[in-house]
């Protein structure tokens, strides 16, 4: 469903001209959809026993290496000459990647809900990797965590029984609720203290940035690159600074 999404997105950009973001869609596809969450989830089936992911990777992979070949032809190409190797009984699989068709978008082929639902998966998993790594729990360290939906509860199945332990974190997210658990291996009133520390230190800051800005002999005099600078700088601290109220709120 995502690669179709892809191919509809790329359709248009290459239809208006905007090769820029034509390549953009594809990148951020192979690299933050195929790299980072296919093969990581696939992972997991293909250690259970499962070689149905293996077909589906092959598939995406040749499929984005199709959508890539106008912008890298020369990498592309080298790359499809080890990859037809693999798939070369597929059908409308030539030798060369220059001859071969371009893919097309199948909009019957778009399910909106699987979307959904994963979006919302990966919505979870980066909340609870971003508490992971605020809090400092090491990487191989297990913790559990409960996940409340209304929307999208039966998507989520419990693999392990879960930890009724003392210390907990809610984190509220846009469709879920997610209480994370922690053994003693955390701190938490000591990572509590810290992320305190960092949010009284951040909001004094950003007190003299919104300062600096509204100050008028600053913004008219200051040249615009230094301006822009410092507005960026707001908005990243006010960001973590919401963040960190966030994780406090949810203690």
């Amino acid at each position: 469903s995502k690669l179709e999404l892809v191919k509809r997105d790329l359709d248009r950009f290459m239809s208006e001209y905007q090769l820029g973001e034509a390549q953009k869609v594809v990148h951020d596809f192979l690299w933050n959809d195929y790299c980072d969450w296919y093969i990581e989830m696939a992972k997991i089936r293909i250690r259970a026993g499962s070689r149905e992911p293996v077909g589906t990777r092959v598939f995406v992979l040749e499929q984005v290496v199709r959508l890539l070949h106008p912008f890298l032809p020369f990498v592309t190409e080298q790359i499809w000459s080890n990859l037809s190797k693999v798939i070369e009984k597929q059908k409308d699989c030539d030798r060369l990647l220059i001859t071969a068709s371009y893919p097309e978008h199948e909009p019957g082929k778009m399910d909106e809900e699987c979307l959904n639902n994963m979006d919302h998966v990966f919505e979870v998993i980066k909340g609870i990797r971003n508490v992971r790594a605020e809090f400092k729990v090491g990487h191989r360290d297990l913790i559990s965590a409960d996940v409340s939906s209304s929307e999208h509860q039966d998507i989520f199945i419990s693999e392990t029984a879960t930890l009724e332990l003392e210390q907990s974190l809610s984190l509220i997210l846009a469709a879920s609720t997610v209480r994370i658990n922690f053994d003693d291996s955390v701190k938490l009133a000591e990572e509590s203290s810290r992320l305190t520390e960092e949010l009284e230190e951040l909001s004094t800051h950003l007190e003299r940035l919104k300062d600096r800005l509204n100050d008028q002999q600053f913004t008219t005099k200051a040249p615009a690159a230094v301006v822009e600078k410092e507005k960026d700088r707001m908005k990243s601290t006010a960001d973590r600074v919401h963040r960190l109220r966030e994780l406090l709120g949810g203690l």
